[in-house]
């Protein structure tokens, strides 16, 4: 266990590169983005390869076998190319694929694909249908743990970007090669400092919090199982 959540990498290209991107207002507790603060940091910033931002949902399948309430990840078109996960079959999303009306497509995780289209290739041009809206199934996404939703959808990103003060976004960012998360800290901070200049209403006591994608995803976890190997190492020792 302590293998598999602590040490071993995540799977995806370069990992140590990966940071979670949130926001804290003064100085609390960190929350999700809202659409125009992640289009300044992906635009101003000078320390990242790339920014992507998703958010969580939930839709029901009609298609291929009984209904069923899937889970979903919106994501914007970079949302692959910055987490260096490449398809097991088919491809991903590509640049403008996350615009309004260009977004009626799917990529399926590997179980969804497994229990619905039966591992077929076949899967590929195929329709599904979430929450009555037909989508094109463009990839498969090889299994990269029990987190993975069943599929991901293009997100509408101008959208979010126009609904200002609606803090639904996370994100995450890959870092340049001889960029560090204090580094990125400090300049996401200062384009935040400009966004509460021109924005007062939206902004005043907004900031970032940056961490390593690692870090963030076994930090709730970390502690307990420490105390576990302690445990057992005690034991073995008796």
């Amino acid at each position: 266990l302590v293998d598999a959540v602590l040490l071993r990498p995540l799977p995806f290209a370069s990992p140590e590169r990966l940071v979670t991107l949130h926001e804290s207002r003064n100085g609390g507790p960190a929350g999700p983005l809202s659409g125009h603060e992640v289009a300044a940091w992906r635009e101003q910033n000078t320390v990242f390869d790339g920014v992507a931002a998703f958010i969580y949902g939930s839709s029901t399948l009609s298609s291929g076998g009984d209904p069923e309430i899937v889970q979903t990840l919106s994501v914007s078109a970079n949302y692959f190319e910055v987490l260096g996960a490449a398809p097991h079959l088919g491809r991903a999303f590509a640049p403008g694929e996350d615009a309004a009306g260009a977004n009626r497509l799917a990529v399926l995780s590997s179980r969804l694909w497994r229990e619905r289209f039966g591992g077929s290739a076949t899967a590929l041009g195929s329709t599904i249908v979430l929450d009555n809206v037909g989508h094109r199934v463009i990839g498969v996404m090889p299994s990269s743990g029990e987190l993975d939703p069943d599929l991901w959808l293009p997100l509408d990103f101008a959208m979010e970007v126009r609904r200002v003060g609606r803090h639904s976004l996370f994100a995450f960012a890959r870092l340049k090669q001889d960029a560090s998360v204090a580094r990125a800290s400090e300049d996401l901070a200062a384009i935040s400092r400009r966004l509460e200049r021109e924005m007062p209403d939206d902004n005043t006591g907004h900031g970032p919090h940056v961490m390593s994608m690692h870090a963030n995803l076994v930090g709730g976890v970390r502690r307990p199982i420490l105390v576990a190997a302690g445990a057992v190492g005690f034991v073995l020792l008796i």
